[in-house]
């Protein structure tokens, strides 16, 4: 005959067993949570609301905050469940669960703080580039080599017959010496939303 014993739950150790005192645990985590739960609500409220705050740092602030709010409630309203009714077990698959949902979670928020913190750089610097090509061709459309271009293009649509091209082979063609100066303007690319 074997002894084969099933482990079907686990027994949470609390921070007391005075019963006075896990009932004071569990309604400071109680509140804790809410104020947690709630601020977190507040944030994601006022990013969706407010139309200045739809830059992609906000849009990533929100998520943060809802993965937050998802992550804060897996555990603690077991922990001051279980303080409140002051029974201290959990089962297997419960645990596994929440196991789970927290290393999800966890995995989500770092993502998120991940793209946070490279986010400023490659705004900066997409930015930078937008602000300086835009720059630099509008000033390449203001030069004589762009204009000269065009003018030969025009020319060359004007004049399709090839008939005047044989008679004529070197009059449309005018020498010219051009000289071309391009200067791109410094720009300070900054990141974030504008005050």
């Amino acid at each position: 005959m074997h002894n084969i014993t099933a482990i079907t739950e686990f027994i949470l150790m609390g921070f007391s067993d005075i019963h006075e005192l896990q009932t004071l645990c569990g309604v400071l985590f109680l509140v804790m949570y809410m104020v947690a739960l709630v601020s977190n609500l507040v944030i994601i409220t006022l990013i969706s609301l407010d139309l200045q705050l739809q830059t992609p740092m906000y849009f990533f602030l929100k998520n943060l905050s809802l993965l937050d709010v998802f992550f804060v409630s897996v555990p603690i309203p077991k922990f001051f469940v279980s303080n409140l009714t002051h029974n201290n077990s959990i089962s297997i698959h419960g645990c596994a669960f929440q196991v789970f949902l927290m290393t999800s979670f966890a995995a989500g928020e770092v993502f998120i703080l991940t793209d946070l913190y490279f986010l400023p750089g490659y705004l900066a610097y997409t930015s930078c580039l937008a602000t300086d090509q835009s720059a630099f061709f509008k000033q390449v459309q203001e030069t004589n080599v762009y204009k000269t271009i065009l003018n030969n293009i025009d020319q060359v649509v004007e004049e399709p017959s090839v008939t005047n091209m044989v008679s004529r082979p070197y009059a449309s063609v005018e020498p010219s010496v051009v000289a071309v100066t391009v200067e791109i303007p410094q720009t300070t690319a900054t990141a974030g939303p504008q005050a």
